[in-house]
């Protein structure tokens, strides 16, 4: 089931963050960017999360949720990068390794790319970490194209990120949503 992210899923939300953070990033990440992940750091970050959307009509987050709660996440809104041409912007979508491929990332996917058509955000873009294949696969199979590559900042580290752009949401996802 995709629901509305609350305030009260923060604590698993955090979980889920860190979790995935270690089992998709290890490798890919210095190792001292993965030791320094911490649940009550995640916990802050989702409480700026709630806050932000909550001043914005245009952000948002949801969950994947199974009987025990919060599985996975989208989070997004408007771009953040007034350099990009597209409008939305997915800011992190996560699902915990234990549940991905049965669809929820997909259902995630298409609730986030609803919510932006609702929001009249026509076009969309990710960040994906270079050498995230399974990411990388996961977007060019919902016709994400790539479009852009720069080196970001993470924890003291450089990081290279590939851009993935959706620039017609309602013809890229016609009959997904």
């Amino acid at each position: 089931m995709i629901r509305e992210a609350q305030p009260a899923d923060g604590k698993k939300l955090a979980r889920i963050q860190v979790d995935t953070w270690k089992s998709t990033y290890c490798g890919l990440l210095p190792p001292e960017i993965i030791d320094r992940l911490s649940y009550r750091q995640s916990e802050n970050k989702w409480e700026q999360v709630f806050r932000e959307r909550d001043k914005s009509s245009q952000s948002y987050a949801f969950v994947a949720a199974e009987k025990d709660g919060p599985v996975g996440y989208v989070v997004g809104g408007p771009t953040r990068d007034a350099g990009m041409d597209y409008g939305g912007e997915i800011y992190a979508i996560y699902v915990l390794e234990s549940f991905q491929g049965r669809g929820l990332g997909a259902l995630l996917l298409k609730t986030a790319v609803q919510r932006m058509i609702e929001t009249e955000l026509d076009s969309m873009v990710i960040w994906v970490l270079k050498g995230n294949e399974g990411a990388a696969g996961f977007y060019e199979r919902h016709d994400g194209k790539r479009i852009a590559e720069r080196i970001i900042g993470l924890a003291g580290f450089e990081c290279r990120v590939i851009a993935y752009g959706w620039s017609d949401l309602k013809s890229s996802f016609a009959g997904c949503i």
